[in-house]
């Protein structure tokens, strides 16, 4: 049977949904609020900055097809402990960021009902992370084809949003244009935290590296919807940041990252804003319910080979229960976590950030460091300087992960030598 059926047509959607999801509806927000109007350049070093992260993780996909993707790279190119290193990071990032949804549907339930954020902020972020587990344990999912079909969707109705708040707050353009007027002043420190955020919906890139083994014709496939895609992409960000920076202000996104309930501010009252918001709830929990089902086949997958508990892999009728629950109370932990620290979704979204960073930075050392062709090194150290300038933004972040692995790798070697 014939596996290698997808063209470019097919493989641009396949980018355009991984970089484009549930994300947008929240992170340029947050990135507004850290800096500003100075945002727009952020936005324009990672337009910058994607095509020689897409080349690599390109050729990397075309050299080495495999279902697991960049960790397979990895796992055939790092030592051992480095590639149980990444895969500890995957593991956390997901348990880490899955709640970011969580927090997104919340958000938007509360501006559709009119709901008081004080007093359901985080009950509503847990209901629809417990709703996506239990979601999953009835064995329901959300098809492929439906996601990239929602994707596209949900394009189409935030860039019509974007095209109507830019037309109805046209007369603010001079302002946004002149940052010295339109936001407080940002330092060098606060641009790199702005490019750490930023970066989170970004990472998608390596995520085609798991279809390259349904990829037909790889070299001129990959080339061809890289050209298109990372333009697109970035175009798509950068008009949303700028309907964005002409509707509200740097203190309004502060109070609120919600970018289509800032975007219908001036609708407020009327039925726009609730069905917008109420069509973000369904992206939202739609994609939170595909991350849930990732995030337990993971768990399931590292039980079974041994890396993670035994009853973790155990399963009713192809059903993952107890990974399921254990998420379930990870994610719990999350929330209360984050309600206790009094920070929400972009504390959350800096350290999830800062976790696909650090793969990024291994990924892309391990590429230059192997490669023989001069363009393709050159591309890769691009890559790994674009990569170091976001994690030097978030340097505290990243170091954290650094930590737990080490911490992971020195709890593994104390159990092999007791067992010895």
């Amino acid at each position: 049977m014939k596996t290698e059926i997808l063209g470019v047509k097919e493989t641009v959607a396949y980018y355009i949904s991984n970089l484009i999801g549930a994300g947008i509806l929240v992170v340029p927000a947050i990135a507004y609020s850290v800096g500003g109007v100075y945002v727009f350049a952020i936005w324009l070093l990672l337009i910058i900055a994607s095509w020689p992260l897409a080349k690599v993780f390109a050729i990397i996909s075309i050299r080495y097809p495999h279902n697991s993707g960049i960790l397979h790279f990895l796992h055939l190119k790092a030592s051992k402990g480095i590639s149980q290193f990444v895969d500890d990071v995957m593991i956390f990032v997901m348990l880490v960021g899955n709640p970011t949804l969580g927090f997104v549907a919340s958000r938007y339930a509360i501006s559709a009902f009119g709901l008081d954020g004080d007093i359901f902020f985080y009950p509503l972020a847990f209901f629809f992370m417990a709703f996506s587990v239990m979601f999953n344990m009835l064995g329901l999912r959300s098809s492929s084809r439906l996601q990239f079909i929602l994707t596209f969707v949900m394009l189409f109705v935030l860039l019509s949003i974007a095209t109507l708040a830019t037309y109805w707050n046209i007369d603010n353009t001079q302002l946004v244009l002149q940052p010295s007027t339109a936001t407080e002043f940002v330092s060098i420190e606060t641009l790199l935290q702005t490019l750490g955020i930023c970066f989170f919906v970004f990472v998608g890139w390596e995520n085609v590296a798991a279809i390259a083994p349904n990829v037909k014709e790889r070299a001129r496939t990959f080339n061809k919807s890289i050209l298109i895609s990372v333009p697109l992409v970035g175009a798509c960000y950068l008009f949303i940041a700028f309907a964005l920076a002409l509707s509200a202000t740097q203190t309004e996104a502060k109070a609120n990252f919600a970018v289509l309930d800032l975007m219908t501010a001036p609708f407020k009252g009327g039925f726009l804003p609730v069905l917008v918001s109420l069509f973000s709830i369904f992206i939202v929990v739609v994609s939170c319910n595909a991350w849930v089902l990732a995030a337990s086949k993971v768990l399931n997958g590292l039980s079974l080979s041994g890396r993670l508990p035994k009853f973790l892999s155990k399963e009713t009728n192809g059903t993952p229960y107890i990974a399921l629950i254990v998420l379930l109370i990870c994610y719990g932990l999350v929330i209360l976590m984050s309600y206790l620290f009094g920070n929400q979704e972009d504390l959350i979204i800096r350290y999830s950030s800062a976790g696909f960073i650090t793969i990024y930075i291994i990924v892309q050392w391990y590429f230059f460091k192997l490669e023989k062709a001069r363009k393709e090194r050159f591309l890769a150290l691009v890559g790994l300087i674009f990569t170091l300038l976001a994690a030097s933004g978030l340097y505290f972040e990243v170091m954290l992960w650094i930590v737990m692995g080490f911490a992971l790798w020195a709890i593994r070697q104390f159990r092999v030598k007791n067992r010895v």
